[in-house]
């Protein structure tokens, strides 16, 4: 086999690879952090059935999406855990429900260590455009601490609810906690095939390749 096969070859092999390893890349949806991942200093509570000093409180969020849809692929909360209040969290995108959490769309289950900030819960769902949802930090067992305020005057609708029971909304619309979602656009999804200005260079690559060849 001349070198001029064996380089065509080779760089077909390379580019099958890198077009096989074409990802996509999360976009941010919404996120009221500060400057590296901060939040604000103050939060209200999240703590789990077992803690048993006030009660089992929940605490969720409204996020709105705009024009366009995207694939949830994680979640970050500003959640604070008290020096000895380490525990579980699961973190629900719910629909909305005439302005307060509605059903279960999907959930994961999270830990946070004493004294922890911030969380990473990772995610695949279809979010419509155009859509209200609700991140809910839905305390577990012996979880004690807060979901803190956003720290960029960020505001909108938060919700709470103890013991399991009806959500009610907080009346200040700046409690909004500090909260991010990322996600993917169906133009950001894995297709496998390259850009139109990748394809045309490989191929003016390969012409090049076959003409040396024939010489």
């Amino acid at each position: 086999m001349s070198v001029a096969s064996r380089s065509i070859r080779r760089l077909g092999t390379a580019l099958a690879i890198a077009f096989a390893g074409v990802s996509a890349q999360a976009t941010v949806i919404y996120d009221n952090f500060g400057p590296g991942n901060s939040a604000g200093p103050i939060g209200l509570i999240v703590q789990g059935p077992s803690v048993g000093t006030i009660a089992d409180v929940d605490q969720a969020v409204q996020v709105t999406l705009g024009a366009t849809a995207y694939t949830l692929t994680d979640v970050l909360l500003g959640l604070s855990a008290g020096s000895q209040g380490g525990g579980g969290i699961r973190v629900i995108i719910a629909a909305d429900s005439g302005g307060l959490p509605g059903a279960e769309l999907a959930h994961t289950d999270v830990t946070l260590a004493d004294g922890q900030v911030n969380v990473l819960a990772a995610f695949s769902l279809a979010l419509a455009a155009n859509t209200s949802y609700w991140v809910v930090a839905d305390s577990l067992g012996s979880f004690d601490g807060s979901w803190l305020e956003n720290s960029t005057g960020a505001s909108g609708p938060s919700a709470g609810r103890s013991n399991g029971g009806a959500w009610s909304l907080h009346a200040n619309a700046d409690d909004m906690f500090a909260v991010r979602l990322d996600g993917r656009t169906s133009r950001d999804q894995p297709t496998g095939l390259p850009e139109p200005g990748t394809l045309a260079l490989a191929a003016l690559t390969l012409v090049g390749l076959w003409l040396a060849r024939c010489r």
